[in-house]
């Protein structure tokens, strides 16, 4: 703390080229850094809350290594990131809208069926392999009502001796779409390709109903989020490290 305020008061916070906020981006990260020291000795004291960012003072290990030939680059890196930081921060906006809609719309079409499986009626063991179902006749399943011989399946897409209940969401319950969070993290997921099949299949399984606005949805969130907004922000990073270079 004490090195971040000499260093103000001996070259100045913003007044010219040489100035601490001006000279390189590590000044600003020591800046932080002090600053929320300070923040998390107030809440400490006063409402016992403890954070702490300290750990982000490694960037500082950086600076030295630029001193070798092999890590000449990461000086044009730096300034890449600083130079960019409003082009790339417009794109990463555009990111975040898009994560936001798609969670919306997730919400509304998949809240909770993404938790729903096909289990046997006799051991309400989860069918093998896994089926994600869609429930139709909510009355008698709230009401704790065992199926008759006629109906089975509860009035659901399981098939016969099968019940559809509520389970655990894929991945350890973390992929759904029942708050904004987990619909956010379940976009990351399905753009990301990671458990993509699964959570399309769930989708479609689940609700049947929707399989062209299931196909629709997770093509667009392909697209934007997997093409065309990833070669944006690549494009832009390019650009201007190109003119720092």
């Amino acid at each position: 703390l004490f090195d971040v305020v000499l260093r103000i008061l001996a070259w100045g916070l913003v007044g010219g080229r040489l100035s601490f906020l001006r000279q390189n981006t590590f000044n600003s990260i020591d800046l932080v850094v002090a600053i929320s020291c300070w923040i998390e000795l107030i809440l400490g004291r006063v409402y016992y809350f403890s954070f702490s960012v300290r750990s982000f003072k490694l960037f500082r290990m950086l600076q030295p290594l630029m001193q070798f030939v092999t890590f000449a680059g990461l000086e044009a890196i730096m300034q890449t990131m600083e130079v960019g930081f409003v082009a790339l921060g417009t794109v990463v906006y555009l990111m975040v809208f898009c994560f936001v809609l798609f969670g919306v719309v997730g919400m509304e079409a998949y809240s909770g069926s993404l938790s729903r499986r096909c289990v046997w009626a006799d051991s309400l063991e989860v069918k093998q392999p896994e089926q994600w179902c869609k429930r139709y006749d909510f009355a008698m399943f709230d009401q704790g009502l065992m199926p008759s011989p006629k109906d089975p399946g509860f009035n659901n897409n399981c098939g016969p001796f099968q019940l559809c209940v509520d389970a655990e969401a894929p991945n350890f319950g973390f992929t759904n779409f029942d708050n904004m969070a987990s619909s956010m993290l379940t976009i990351f997921q399905a753009f990301s390709a990671d458990s993509q099949y699964t959570i399309l299949w769930a989708s479609l399984q689940s609700e049947p109903v929707y399989v062209g606005l299931t196909i629709i949805f997770y093509l667009l969130v392909a697209f934007l989020l997997g093409q065309l907004l990833i070669n944006v922000f690549l494009a832009v990073l390019t650009t201007v490290f190109t003119a720092v270079r």
